[in-house]
């Protein structure tokens, strides 16, 4: 395994992680059918489709930049477990949207 395709399935790992921890503490029919399409982007982007990795970029992206409004707004009211989680979650999607949106990235990987 070349070092593209680790961090390639580190992000895939990070991705579908993220949508199972929304499941709890109840499931609803919305983090289903959220997990069910990330599943099916994550087949994708390692199956190495291009569109797949600028797609959950840009989602990636917006992930970060939506973490940091609610932790600049919400602050005050989420409590330490509630800002360490988003500061975990903030550090992987900005990790993954940093990987998957540099062109000269991955270059072995996407074809």
């Amino acid at each position: 395994m070349n070092k593209d395709k680790l961090i390639v399935l580190g992000i895939i790992f990070g991705i579908i992680w993220f949508s199972f921890f929304s499941w709890f503490p109840n499931p609803e029919a919305k983090e289903l059918v959220r997990t069910a399409i990330a599943v099916v982007l994550c087949i994708c982007l390692y199956l190495g489709y291009t569109w797949s990795r600028w797609l959950l970029g840009v989602l990636s992206l917006i992930a970060v930049l939506f973490g940091m409004v609610v932790v600049a707004t919400k602050s005050s009211s989420l409590g330490i477990n509630g800002i360490a989680v988003l500061a975990i979650m903030f550090c992987f999607y900005g990790y993954a949207a940093f990987y998957l949106l540099n062109p000269k990235l991955l270059k072995s990987y996407f074809k």
